[in-house]
């Protein structure tokens, strides 16, 4: 897994140049890092508080193709 993350991961490939062409710093990826970690925390923590939905709403917006 290590080997493929580094060899074709495009989000590494992208994180690398930007810090190669010095159009962003390591800080700017733990910010970010930790904004996504804060935005994920949150849904998580209002999935968990929310209601169950009604087994009626169990095939809402679900698409069968044929």
């Amino acid at each position: 897994v290590q080997e493929v993350k580094e060899k074709r991961d495009p989000i590494e490939h992208l994180k690398e140049r930007l810090l190669k062409d010095a159009l962003a710093s390591e800080a700017d990826f733990k910010a970010i890092d930790k904004e996504v970690k804060d935005v994920i925390a949150r849904a998580a923590e209002f999935a968990q508080m929310s209601p169950e939905p009604d087994p009626s709403e169990l095939w809402t917006d679900v698409t069968v193709a044929h």
